[in-house]
């Protein structure tokens, strides 16, 4: 197992207005297992083969739709929270998600929510890169430069501009010589990218088949299944309206990614 420095996204979870539901289409898409943090929790964990993958809970009334969120990790909360303030961020909601976990929601300078995660349980997800597990968080927004200037101030971040050829620009977050986050302007015309926000990818094992079952689950396309240098992707928006994408690695990048060096999370 690859250990995550501080400062590494390392947790997502599904804010949603509707719990069941949520819970009833990933279980279907994913094949995911579902269970509470604590008997009297409201919230709850997702996992495959018996690993941790995921969270759920509901919807807060500080965000205005469902969202799937990623979480970058802390030792401390309150100093965190001193840094994304000075650095033009600001706290919408500070929770207790079990005994010894704690998770702030946050919106950064740009407006994209993301969160902070202060755990001595599970500080980390159990799985990554893996079919049906997180794999890659990517800010998207058109405020690139404002973007690198945050997260470098905050979490001290490294960012790496690389050419993908015909005018395709993307940003590389690197946290302790590892990449771990991306950072891409939207789609050109995509009214549904109007706000910034971290889009959250999962790993699949053949991305058409898993976009033919989503619809069939009442899943909207938004970006078609296309290849790109590190496989094929597609992004979805989910019945109760959350934003996921899922990504089928070429064999390559599968393996890079398990190396400390990998640039995927």
């Amino acid at each position: 197992m690859i250990h995550y420095p501080l400062g590494t996204p390392i947790w997502v979870d599904l804010l949603s207005p509707d719990i069941e539901a949520s819970s009833a289409f990933y279980s279907n898409l994913f094949g995911w297992a579902e269970s509470q943090t604590e008997p009297d929790g409201d919230y709850r964990l997702y996992t495959s083969e018996g690993k941790i993958v995921a969270g759920l809970r509901a919807l807060p009334a500080e965000l205005p739709s469902a969202q799937w969120l990623s979480y970058i990790s802390t030792q401390d909360i309150t100093r965190s929270l001193q840094r994304i303030q000075s650095a033009g961020g600001s706290l919408l909601l500070e929770t207790a998600i079990s005994a010894q976990t704690r998770a702030a929601l946050l919106r950064d300078s740009a407006g994209a929510i993301f969160g902070l995660w202060q755990s001595s349980d599970y500080a980390t997800a159990q799985m990554f890169n893996q079919p049906v597990s997180l794999t890659f968080n990517q800010l998207t927004t058109r405020q690139l430069e404002e973007g690198q200037r945050f997260y470098t101030q905050v979490f001290n971040w490294e960012p790496r501009a690389q050419d993908m050829g015909g005018g395709f620009t993307f940003t590389y977050f690197f946290n302790g010589g590892r990449g771990i986050a991306g950072m891409l302007a939207p789609s050109p015309g995509s009214a549904w990218e109007a706000e910034p926000y971290w889009r959250i990818y999962f790993a699949v094992a053949d991305t058409d088949a898993s976009v033919a079952r989503a619809i069939e689950l009442g899943a909207q396309v938004l970006l078609p299944a296309r290849n790109s240098p590190f496989g094929r992707s597609a992004t979805l928006r989910d019945p109760q309206g959350a934003v996921f994408a899922l990504s089928q690695h070429k064999p390559e990048v599968r393996a890079a990614a398990q190396t400390p060096v990998g640039v995927l999370l």
